[in-house]
């Protein structure tokens, strides 16, 4: 953690590209002039639980604690004449009777010899022939991945101390040979315990929080930066959580009140058969009688009653299936072509003159209620009709029998249903036409499910897709 503000990109620093790349990063040591103690950055590839890249999670250690036990080691060791040191890879001193900033510090003259020796070993030193120097020295090995920091304990001591402690000696090299290895195998465990298990904690979190799982809480760290993180990821956890449930109550609501507005619909649809019902019988018994007296007269005047009746007739079946939206009432099944049933739904509206109608390869029968497929293919004309407006354009009815199933395919060529509308089409009651009751194309999608089909619209040209289960012969 920094006191970077949050636009500042790390993404360009050695740390968080190598912990991207690797999985985990862990730096070089730097002495901290405020803390007055050396620092090391650990960085932690987090991912998501399906194996997606999140982010990087950067952590600042210090050496206090973890160089407590090499710090009581060499107190042990410090006789006259001997020295204890702590180097870096660069052969700069971090220890010497206390922390140092290696940066004020002479770098170890004999350095470079003791990096071109195996890992652990002695020499000599003869700056004084009468007291040459004897050098033992101990290089961190590392511990599993961890491949160590590149230090190494240091014990120089003159011949004459060497020669008087003997059997002291013998004792401080098997201190000396293993202190780098155990100093590596202490800060690894201590890596493992104090910063691995949290962070492989909160990298569960996120996965389960990723999934919507958000019932798990981070139990604390004795590391304050890591401890701060925990925290946050438990208030993240809380507030999606308090999220979540607002959105399924908001939902729940608006489900209620959609609930609330069928209702009425159920109630208008009523009111309408009571008052539509009686003027329309009316209006068809007066046609029957003026079409009687004009039987055999003009031509023109039969087909304008023909027309009538079926339009009173239409009338009178969409009167039914807006009740039909609340009350399914059962089908009547017959035999028909489905050419017959486009024919009539075609007769019962005005085609203007500037759109062409196509139909091809309908001439098949099928088992269905023909009324009311009748009135689904008027609704999807008449809409394809509204689409194209005062255009030259064309509807194209085209129909063709798979293995399993009968396919009617109505296309136009106005233009596309926008994608925001075109997932909704079929909702009750969505409309975007002004005077619209938006129970349309909603009552087709009931219509052709009744049947055991499905119905399904597209763009690039607009089409509405119908498919019914095979119940044919052919003719």
């Amino acid at each position: 953690l920094d006191s970077k503000t949050s636009d500042y990109r790390h993404d360009n620093e050695k740390w968080w590209q190598e912990s991207k790349s690797k999985g985990f990063y862990i730096g070089d040591t730097e002495y901290d002039e405020k803390s007055k103690n050396y620092i090391i950055t650990i960085g932690l590839r987090v991912d998501a639980e399906n194996g997606e890249f999140i982010g990087v999670l950067r952590v600042s250690l210090t050496l206090n604690d973890l160089i407590r036990e090499f710090i009581n080691d060499a107190e042990i060791l410090k006789l006259q004449n001997r020295t204890i040191l702590l180097v870096n890879e660069k052969g700069q001193t971090i220890y010497s009777n206390g922390i140092q900033d290696f940066r004020e510090t002479q770098d170890v003259p004999y350095f470079d010899m003791i990096q071109s020796m195996n890992n652990v070993g002695s020499v000599n030193i003869s700056n004084n022939p009468d007291d040459p120097i004897f050098i033992s020295y101990a290089k961190s090995t590392g511990y599993k991945q961890f491949e160590g920091f590149g230090w190494t304990s240091i014990v120089n001591q003159t011949s004459s101390s060497f020669t008087a402690e003997f059997v002291d000696l013998k004792n401080s090299f098997l201190v000396i040979s293993f202190l780098g290895m155990i100093s590596s195998i202490m800060i690894g465990l201590t890596l493992s315990y104090f910063i691995s298990n949290p962070l492989r904690l909160l990298s569960k979190m996120a996965k389960q929080f990723s999934s919507g799982d958000f019932n798990t809480n981070f139990n604390g760290s004795k590391i304050t930066e890591i401890n701060m993180i925990g925290n946050s990821f438990n208030s993240m956890g809380k507030s999606l959580k308090k999220l979540i449930e607002t959105e399924k109550k908001l939902a729940e609501s608006h489900a209620k009140m959609k609930n609330e507005r069928l209702g009425a619909i159920g109630q208008l649809s009523a009111s309408m058969a009571h008052d539509l019902k009686n003027p329309l019988a009316t209006i068809k018994t007066s046609a029957t009688i003026i079409q009687k007296q004009t039987i055999n007269t003009d031509p023109e005047i039969e087909k304008a009653m023909q027309r009538m009746n079926r339009a009173i007739f239409r009338m009178s079946h969409q009167i039914d299936d807006v009740l039909n939206f609340v009350r399914i009432t059962p089908l009547n099944l017959s035999e028909k072509k489905i050419s017959d049933i486009i024919n009539e739904s075609i007769d019962s509206l005005e085609i203007p003159n500037n759109i062409k109608l196509k139909i091809q390869n309908s001439d098949f029968t099928i088992l269905c209620d023909a009324k009311k497929l009748e009135t689904v293919f008027t609704n999807i004309i008449l809409n394809a009709i509204q689409a194209i407006g005062n255009l030259e354009g064309s509807v194209d009815i085209k129909s063709k029998i798979n293995k399993d199933d009968i396919e009617i395919k109505v296309s136009d060529s106005g233009p596309n249903i926008p994608s925001e509308i075109l997932d909704r089409l079929f909702e009750p009651l969505f409309t975007t036409k002004e005077k619209g009751t938006g129970l349309g194309l909603s009552s087709c999608k009931n219509i052709i499910e009744q049947h055991g089909g499905t119905i399904s619209a597209n763009n690039n040209p607009t089409t509405f897709t119908i498919i019914l289960p095979k119940k044919i012969k052919n003719q």
